[in-house]
Protein backbone atom coordinates (compact mmCIF):
# COMPACT_ATOMS: atom_id res chain seq x y z
CA UNK A 1 0.00 0.00 0.00
CA UNK A 2 1.47 3.41 -0.80
CA UNK A 3 1.21 6.57 1.33
CA UNK A 4 -1.51 8.24 -1.30
CA UNK A 5 -3.37 5.05 -0.90
CA UNK A 6 -3.08 4.92 3.06
CA UNK A 7 -6.19 5.31 5.20
CA UNK A 8 -5.89 6.26 9.02
CA UNK A 9 -7.78 4.44 11.95
CA UNK A 10 -10.52 7.03 13.43
CA UNK A 11 -9.66 9.31 16.62
CA UNK A 12 -8.21 12.52 17.08
CA UNK A 13 -5.51 14.54 18.80
CA UNK A 14 -5.46 17.23 21.18
CA UNK A 15 -3.17 19.66 22.17
CA UNK A 16 -3.69 22.26 25.91
CA UNK A 17 -1.37 25.03 26.56
CA UNK A 18 1.05 23.14 28.34
CA UNK A 19 2.18 21.09 25.28
CA UNK A 20 0.76 18.24 26.22
CA UNK A 21 -0.20 16.15 23.16
CA UNK A 22 -3.55 13.70 24.11
CA UNK A 23 -4.54 10.74 21.93
CA UNK A 24 -7.47 9.50 21.38
CA UNK A 25 -9.24 6.70 19.22
CA UNK A 26 -6.62 4.66 17.13
CA UNK A 27 -3.63 7.20 17.40
CA UNK A 28 -0.46 6.11 19.12
CA UNK A 29 1.12 8.29 21.61
CA UNK A 30 2.97 11.05 20.75
CA UNK A 31 5.55 11.01 22.90
CA UNK A 32 7.03 13.84 25.74
CA UNK A 33 5.45 17.38 25.50
CA UNK A 34 8.49 19.44 24.36
CA UNK A 35 10.23 21.58 26.57
CA UNK A 36 8.78 24.50 28.84
CA UNK A 37 8.20 27.76 27.52
CA UNK A 38 6.65 26.17 24.07
CA UNK A 39 2.98 28.13 23.28
CA UNK A 40 1.33 25.49 20.94
CA UNK A 41 -0.97 27.01 18.43
CA UNK A 42 -1.34 24.08 15.72
CA UNK A 43 -1.13 20.68 15.10
CA UNK A 44 -0.53 18.47 11.52
CA UNK A 45 -0.80 14.70 11.06
CA UNK A 46 2.82 13.27 9.50
CA UNK A 47 3.49 10.58 7.51
CA UNK A 48 1.09 7.59 7.72
CA UNK A 49 -0.02 9.77 10.93
CA UNK A 50 2.59 7.79 13.15
CA UNK A 51 3.52 11.38 13.98
CA UNK A 52 2.71 15.32 14.18
CA UNK A 53 4.07 18.06 14.07
CA UNK A 54 3.22 20.72 16.81
CA UNK A 55 3.75 24.50 15.64
CA UNK A 56 4.13 26.90 18.85
CA UNK A 57 3.52 30.29 18.45
CA UNK A 58 6.95 31.76 16.99
CA UNK A 59 7.11 29.11 14.42
CA UNK A 60 9.03 26.34 16.16
CA UNK A 61 7.82 23.12 14.48
CA UNK A 62 8.23 20.44 16.52
CA UNK A 63 8.86 16.32 15.21
CA UNK A 64 6.65 14.08 17.81
CA UNK A 65 6.50 10.48 17.31
CA UNK A 66 7.81 9.49 13.89
CA UNK A 67 7.39 12.44 12.73
CA UNK A 68 10.40 14.15 10.47
CA UNK A 69 11.07 17.61 10.84
CA UNK A 70 11.84 19.76 7.94
CA UNK A 71 12.11 23.21 8.75
CA UNK A 72 10.74 26.21 10.99
CA UNK A 73 10.39 29.75 11.11
CA UNK A 74 12.90 30.16 13.49
CA UNK A 75 15.45 28.37 11.55
CA UNK A 76 14.99 30.77 8.15
CA UNK A 77 15.76 33.57 10.23
CA UNK A 78 11.79 34.50 10.22
CA UNK A 79 10.08 36.48 13.30
CA UNK A 80 6.54 36.53 13.05
CA UNK A 81 3.90 34.97 15.06
CA UNK A 82 2.61 31.43 13.66
CA UNK A 83 -0.84 30.49 13.82
CA UNK A 84 -1.46 27.02 11.57
CA UNK A 85 0.20 24.21 10.16
CA UNK A 86 -0.68 21.64 7.88
CA UNK A 87 0.35 18.65 6.27
CA UNK A 88 1.09 17.96 2.70
CA UNK A 89 -1.01 15.30 0.94
CA UNK A 90 2.11 12.99 1.51
CA UNK A 91 2.52 13.55 4.91
CA UNK A 92 5.91 14.32 3.94
CA UNK A 93 5.62 18.13 4.24
CA UNK A 94 3.86 20.77 5.66
CA UNK A 95 2.66 24.78 5.37
CA UNK A 96 2.75 27.30 7.90
CA UNK A 97 0.80 29.79 8.30
CA UNK A 98 1.58 33.46 10.23
CA UNK A 99 -1.00 35.96 11.18
CA UNK A 100 -0.38 38.21 8.87
CA UNK A 101 -1.07 35.86 6.13
CA UNK A 102 2.31 34.92 5.10
CA UNK A 103 2.57 31.21 3.92
CA UNK A 104 6.26 29.12 4.66
CA UNK A 105 6.80 26.12 2.33
CA UNK A 106 8.38 23.45 4.24
CA UNK A 107 9.53 19.55 2.79
CA UNK A 108 7.01 18.99 -0.09
CA UNK A 109 5.18 21.76 0.38
CA UNK A 110 4.46 23.78 -2.72
CA UNK A 111 3.77 27.71 -2.51
CA UNK A 112 0.87 29.25 -4.23
CA UNK A 113 1.15 33.01 -2.57
CA UNK A 114 0.20 34.72 -0.07
CA UNK A 115 -1.84 37.53 1.02
CA UNK A 116 1.14 40.08 1.95
CA UNK A 117 2.42 39.41 -1.56
CA UNK A 118 -0.86 41.14 -2.67
CA UNK A 119 -0.77 43.76 -0.71
CA UNK A 120 -3.53 42.18 1.98
CA UNK A 121 -4.09 43.25 4.74
CA UNK A 122 -5.72 41.25 7.59
CA UNK A 123 -5.45 38.87 10.12
CA UNK A 124 -5.08 35.38 9.27
CA UNK A 125 -6.13 32.24 11.20
CA UNK A 126 -6.48 29.60 9.71
CA UNK A 127 -5.21 27.35 6.37
CA UNK A 128 -6.68 24.15 4.18
CA UNK A 129 -4.96 22.82 1.04
CA UNK A 130 -6.76 20.96 -1.52
CA UNK A 131 -6.70 17.24 -2.09
CA UNK A 132 -3.79 17.25 -4.31
CA UNK A 133 -1.93 20.30 -2.04
CA UNK A 134 -1.96 22.07 -5.49
CA UNK A 135 -3.83 25.18 -3.80
CA UNK A 136 -4.75 26.62 -0.50
CA UNK A 137 -7.68 28.57 1.34
CA UNK A 138 -6.30 31.02 4.05
CA UNK A 139 -9.30 32.24 6.60
CA UNK A 140 -8.71 35.86 8.27
CA UNK A 141 -10.25 36.51 11.83
CA UNK A 142 -13.57 38.32 9.90
CA UNK A 143 -14.37 35.12 8.27
CA UNK A 144 -12.69 35.85 4.78
CA UNK A 145 -11.50 33.51 2.72
CA UNK A 146 -8.86 33.98 0.14
CA UNK A 147 -8.05 31.03 -2.35
CA UNK A 148 -4.98 30.14 -4.20
CA UNK A 149 -3.27 27.81 -6.82
CA UNK A 150 -6.27 25.37 -7.57
CA UNK A 151 -8.73 26.21 -4.52
CA UNK A 152 -11.98 27.35 -5.52
CA UNK A 153 -13.43 30.95 -3.87
CA UNK A 154 -16.75 29.45 -2.59
CA UNK A 155 -18.11 32.38 -0.36
CA UNK A 156 -17.20 33.42 3.02
CA UNK A 157 -18.97 35.22 6.43
CA UNK A 158 -18.67 38.52 5.45
CA UNK A 159 -20.38 38.04 1.53
CA UNK A 160 -23.01 36.11 3.75
CA UNK A 161 -23.75 39.41 5.83
CA UNK A 162 -22.58 37.20 8.71
CA UNK A 163 -20.65 39.02 11.66
CA UNK A 164 -19.05 37.26 13.44
CA UNK A 165 -15.35 36.13 14.90
CA UNK A 166 -13.96 33.26 12.62
CA UNK A 167 -11.84 30.25 14.36
CA UNK A 168 -11.25 27.84 12.21
CA UNK A 169 -11.46 26.04 8.57
CA UNK A 170 -11.99 22.93 7.52
CA UNK A 171 -10.94 21.91 4.31
CA UNK A 172 -13.19 19.14 1.91
CA UNK A 173 -12.81 17.87 -1.22
CA UNK A 174 -14.25 20.80 -3.32
CA UNK A 175 -15.16 23.33 -0.46
CA UNK A 176 -14.66 24.32 3.23
CA UNK A 177 -16.33 24.30 6.56
CA UNK A 178 -15.79 27.86 8.84
CA UNK A 179 -16.03 27.24 12.50
CA UNK A 180 -17.09 30.74 14.54
CA UNK A 181 -16.61 31.70 18.02
CA UNK A 182 -20.01 31.48 19.10
CA UNK A 183 -20.08 27.80 17.66
CA UNK A 184 -21.89 28.43 14.74
CA UNK A 185 -20.47 26.09 11.55
CA UNK A 186 -20.84 27.39 8.19
CA UNK A 187 -21.07 25.31 5.10
CA UNK A 188 -19.59 26.43 1.49
CA UNK A 189 -18.97 24.40 -1.72
CA UNK A 190 -19.25 20.73 -1.26
CA UNK A 191 -19.39 20.88 2.75
CA UNK A 192 -22.05 19.25 4.05
CA UNK A 193 -23.70 20.67 7.12
CA UNK A 194 -24.31 18.39 10.09
CA UNK A 195 -24.73 20.87 12.56
CA UNK A 196 -22.99 23.26 15.21
CA UNK A 197 -23.18 23.97 18.55
CA UNK A 198 -24.50 26.72 18.56
CA UNK A 199 -27.94 24.98 17.95
CA UNK A 200 -28.06 23.63 21.28
CA UNK A 201 -27.13 27.87 22.83
CA UNK A 202 -23.94 29.49 23.47
CA UNK A 203 -21.16 27.30 24.12
CA UNK A 204 -19.77 26.74 27.37
CA UNK A 205 -16.41 26.85 26.37
CA UNK A 206 -14.69 28.67 23.52
CA UNK A 207 -14.70 26.47 19.81
CA UNK A 208 -11.26 26.03 19.35
CA UNK A 209 -10.92 23.32 17.01
CA UNK A 210 -12.91 21.80 13.49
CA UNK A 211 -11.41 18.55 12.63
CA UNK A 212 -12.56 16.13 10.13
CA UNK A 213 -14.93 13.25 11.12
CA UNK A 214 -15.15 9.36 9.99
CA UNK A 215 -16.57 10.41 6.30
CA UNK A 216 -17.02 13.38 4.04
CA UNK A 217 -19.94 14.34 5.73
CA UNK A 218 -19.26 14.23 9.84
CA UNK A 219 -16.46 16.62 11.70
CA UNK A 220 -16.04 17.27 15.60
CA UNK A 221 -15.64 20.66 17.34
CA UNK A 222 -13.43 20.78 19.84
CA UNK A 223 -13.72 23.51 22.79
CA UNK A 224 -11.02 24.99 25.49
CA UNK A 225 -11.94 22.93 28.14
CA UNK A 226 -11.29 19.34 26.17
CA UNK A 227 -15.24 18.72 25.20
CA UNK A 228 -15.55 16.87 21.92
CA UNK A 229 -18.60 17.45 19.89
CA UNK A 230 -19.71 14.95 16.98
CA UNK A 231 -21.47 15.72 14.11
CA UNK A 232 -22.77 14.29 11.24
CA UNK A 233 -20.54 10.75 10.39
CA UNK A 234 -18.17 11.17 13.22
CA UNK A 235 -17.20 8.61 15.81
CA UNK A 236 -16.21 10.01 19.41
CA UNK A 237 -13.50 8.43 21.07
CA UNK A 238 -13.34 10.30 24.51
CA UNK A 239 -12.78 14.25 25.73
CA UNK A 240 -10.85 15.85 28.57
CA UNK A 241 -13.37 16.98 30.50
CA UNK A 242 -12.86 14.83 33.76
CA UNK A 243 -8.93 16.85 34.40
CA UNK A 244 -8.91 18.35 37.59
CA UNK A 245 -9.97 22.39 37.24
CA UNK A 246 -7.51 24.60 36.26
CA UNK A 247 -5.67 22.24 34.21
CA UNK A 248 -4.23 24.26 30.93
CA UNK A 249 -7.05 24.52 28.24
CA UNK A 250 -6.80 22.89 24.80
CA UNK A 251 -5.73 25.38 22.33
CA UNK A 252 -5.64 23.02 19.17
CA UNK A 253 -6.04 19.53 17.62
CA UNK A 254 -6.15 17.66 14.40
CA UNK A 255 -7.44 14.34 13.07
CA UNK A 256 -7.26 12.26 9.88
CA UNK A 257 -9.08 13.38 6.86
CA UNK A 258 -12.23 12.18 5.98
CA UNK A 259 -11.20 12.55 2.31
CA UNK A 260 -10.88 9.44 0.12
CA UNK A 261 -7.48 7.88 -0.99
CA UNK A 262 -4.98 10.23 -2.51
CA UNK A 263 -6.18 13.19 -0.44
CA UNK A 264 -4.82 14.67 2.57
CA UNK A 265 -3.72 12.49 5.19
CA UNK A 266 -4.75 15.30 8.07
CA UNK A 267 -6.58 18.01 8.88
CA UNK A 268 -4.74 20.71 11.43
CA UNK A 269 -6.73 23.26 13.48
CA UNK A 270 -5.48 25.52 16.10
CA UNK A 271 -7.46 27.95 18.70
CA UNK A 272 -8.11 31.34 18.54
CA UNK A 273 -6.46 34.39 19.19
Amino acid sequence: MTDAEHRAPGGYLLVDAAAEVHSFGGLGHMGPAPGPGVEPVALALSRRDEGCWMLDAAGGVHALGRATFHGSLPGIGVQTRAVDIVATPTGAGYWVLDAAGGVYTFGDAPFHNALPTLGIRTEAVALGATPRGDGYWILDRVGGVFAFGDAVFHGSLPERGLTATAVDLMATDDGYLVLDAEGGVHAFGDAGMAGAPAQFGPPASPPVALVPGMGADGYLVVCADGAVMPFGFSAFHGALLTRAPGSPPVVAATAPSGRTASQPLGTSARSAR
